[in-house]
C-alpha cells in the first residue's frame, strides 16, 4: 500500500465477534462466533475464520485496517519510571512481570505491548492474550489485506482524555462495550490503571468502589482529582447509570465517604 494512502477501515475484535467498518465508516456486518470453552485454542479456532471472513468481503486496493481489540480481550498494568532500567525491552520485562505476578503463569501466553510515559514518568503497559495479533497475522496473510495497526479500543478515548487533563492529576473513564477502561494520571505519569465489568445498572456503583480501593493504594486524593468520563459517539451517559434520559449527567460520584467532580468529554 502506498504509504500517501489514507484509506483505513476499522475491525472489532470482541470476545465473541468480529465487525468490520464499511468503507465511509459506517458500522459493517458482523461476523458472530461461539467459544466452546474460554481458553486460547478455543479463541484461535474461532477467530480466524470470522477474520477471514470479514477481510475478505472488505479487502479492497490501497485499504489499510486498523484492528481494535475490545477492552474486555486486554489487561492493563502501570509501569513506573525505575533508574537504571535504560532500555524499552528492560521496561517491557518489567512490565511482563507485573502482569505475572498478578495473573500469574498464564501471562507468560500474553504479548504485552508499552506505551513510555516519558523520562521520569510512569508508563502504561497492554497485554492481551498472544492468538489475537498471531490469528491477525494469519488471517492478513491469507487475504492479502495490511495491518496498518493493533490497538486496544479504548485508546482513543485514552488519548482524548489526557489532552482534557493536560499535567492535572486526573481519573480517566473510557467505556468500551459492557467494560470500562479506568487510569490514574499526574505529573509523573501513569500511576494507576484497570477496568471493571458493567453490571447491567451502569457502571458508576463499580466506578465509585474501585476509585476508593485505588485512591487509598495511590494516595491520589479525591479533591484534587477529577474523574474525567469519555463519551463515544455510540455510548451515552443514559447508559454510564443515568436513570432518567431527560435529566442532564451526574457532575459528581460519591463511594466510601469520598466525592469525585465529574467531567464529561464528548466525542
Amino acid at each position: 500500500m502506498s504509504r500517501w494512502s489514507s484509506r483505513r477501515r476499522v475491525v472489532r475484535i470482541e470476545a465473541g465477534g468480529v465487525r468490520c467498518d464499511g468503507a465511509d465508516g459506517s458500522p459493517g456486518a458482523e461476523v458472530r462466533f461461539v467459544l466452546a470453552q474460554d481458553s486460547s485454542a478455543a479463541l484461535s479456532s474461532a477467530l480466524e475464520p470470522a477474520l477471514r471472513g470479514a477481510l475478505s468481503s472488505a479487502a479492497e486496493a490501497k485499504t489499510a485496517f486498523v484492528f481494535e481489540l475490545a477492552t474486555e480481550l486486554c489487561r492493563f498494568q502501570v509501569v513506573p519510571w525505575v533508574h537504571g532500567l535504560h532500555s524499552r525491552e528492560d521496561r517491557r520485562t518489567l512490565a511482563r512481570s507485573r502482569f505475572e505476578a498478578v495473573y500469574g503463569l498464564m501471562a507468560r501466553e500474553w504479548s504485552v505491548e508499552l506505551c513510555e510515559g516519558g523520562f521520569g514518568r510512569g508508563g502504561l503497559a497492554v497485554a492481551v492474550p498472544s492468538v489475537l495479533p498471531a490469528a491477525i497475522a494469519r488471517a492478513c496473510l491469507d487475504t492479502g489485506a495490511t495491518a496498518a495497526q493493533i490497538r486496544p479500543a479504548c485508546s482513543a478515548g485514552i488519548h482524548k482524555l489526557l489532552r482534557k487533563a493536560g499535567a492535572r492529576a486526573s481519573w480517566l473513564v473510557v467505556p468500551d462495550g459492557d467494560h470500562v477502561f479506568v487510569g490514574n494520571v499526574s505529573r509523573r505519569g501513569w500511576i494507576g490503571a484497570s477496568s471493571l465489568h458493567e453490571n447491567g445498572h451502569g457502571f458508576f456503583r463499580p466506578l465509585g468502589d474501585l476509585l476508593v480501593r485505588e485512591s487509598l493504594l495511590a494516595a491520589a486524593g479525591s479533591a484534587e482529582a477529577p474523574v474525567l468520563i469519555c463519551v463515544p459517539a455510540q455510548y451515552g451517559p443514559a447508559r454510564a447509570g443515568r436513570a432518567n434520559p431527560a435529566q442532564p449527567p451526574p457532575l459528581s460520584l460519591e463511594a466510601g465517604g469520598q466525592r469525585w467532580a465529574l467531567e464529561w468529554v464528548g466525542p
